[in-house]
Formats: structure tokens, C-alpha cells, sequence
């Protein structure tokens, strides 16, 4: 799985935190429960075939995420980011 990595100096602890802890926003949790069938498909995935690169596991959202931006038809990545930042429960 990618991921995002960032060196943040130690008197960022305190922004990190509160960012950690930020609620997930109602639009995304929308879209993380209509899509929850693609969050089992990517967790069953790499449970059988260990950790993959983001291209490498298949779009099977049911509701794309809505986008005109940089995020636009990038469902997988999308899925990954939230559930790496802990939005998502098994």
C-alpha cells in the first residue's frame, strides 16, 4: 500500500494529534458506507496477496467518489487514504 510520509518537526506533535483525531466528514462517511463492499474487496485482497500499490487494486466502488479535482477517478487511492487514516472499521 502507498502511503503519504511526511518528517514533521516534534513541536507539530500537537497539530498531528488534533488531525488524527478529526472527525471524518459526513459527505466521506456517506461515501465510505455506500461503498463498503469495495473496502471488504480491498481488505480481502491484500489479506491474500500482501501489500500492493494502489494501481494494482481493482476499481470496485459502487459510487465513484465526487470529485473534480486532483482526486477525481482515483476511488482506490481515495478508499486507501481514509482507511489508513483510520475512518473506516473492519
Amino acid at each position: 500500500m502507498e502511503t503519504v510520509a511526511h518528517i514533521r518537526p516534534p513541536c507539530d506533535l500537537p497539530a498531528v494529534l488534533a488531525e488524527a483525531r478529526a472527525e471524518t466528514h459526513p459527505s466521506s462517511r456517506a461515501w465510505i458506507e455506500e461503498n463498503e463492499s469495495f473496502r471488504r474487496d480491498i481488505l480481502a485482497l491484500l489479506a491474500e496477496r500482501g501489500p500492493l500499490l494502489s494501481r494494482d487494486i481493482p476499481d470496485t466502488s459502487v459510487v465513484p467518489w465526487p470529485s473534480t479535482g486532483w482526486t477525481n477517478n482515483r476511488n482506490v487511492t481515495k478508499m486507501l487514504e481514509l482507511m489508513a487514516r483510520g475512518d473506516l472499521r473492519p
